[in-house]
């Protein structure tokens, strides 16, 4: 009877303990967080080749951040409005006949849109001006250069770890 009874209590505590919820799962490793941390090396990579001064980096960064998000967003659209993105269409499938109006239509948005990445980049080199001198501006350009090649390098490395 004992034994019945012990079996009973362990096998009733063992539905307990199944019932009860495990630990939460860990926070997964999503896109922001990757992209927060190269954001991180990112500006200071450029702080360290530029060799920004503690009050430079303050007063440059929020401005750049701001600029580097603008560009971001116009090439999404401009990547968006790309006439072999059109209507769920792939670069890899046959393109559309279209009529010459058409196509003129559509090479007039390609020019707009260049024109307008090339204004929102003159801006942005004219605020950096407003912060940082001729010289530092000109090796912004070499840095953001050699950071994507280190970043590409490092992600071709890790791909062949595994």
């Amino acid at each position: 009877m004992l034994k019945h009874l012990m079996f009973l209590s362990l096998l009733c505590f063992g539905f307990v303990a199944s019932a009860q919820p495990g630990p939460p799962p860990p926070p997964p490793r999503g896109e922001g967080d990757r992209f927060e941390r190269i954001k991180q090396a990112r500006q200071a990579f450029i702080s360290e080749y530029l060799e920004l001064t503690e009050q430079e980096a303050q007063a440059f960064f929020p401005v750049f951040w701001k600029y580097e998000e603008q560009m971001h967003q116009l090439k999404k659209a401009i990547f968006e409005q790309r006439p072999g993105r059109r209507g769920g269409r792939r670069a890899a499938d046959p393109p559309p006949d279209l009529s010459e109006e058409e196509a003129q239509r559509q090479l007039l948005e390609v020019r707009e849109n260049r024109r307008k990445l090339l204004e929102l980049n003159l801006d942005a080199e004219a605020a950096y001006l407003e912060i940082l001198p001729a010289a530092k501006l000109i090796q912004l350009e070499e840095a953001e250069k050699l950071f994507r090649k280190r970043l590409w390098e490092r992600a071709k490395r890790a791909r062949q770890r595994n």
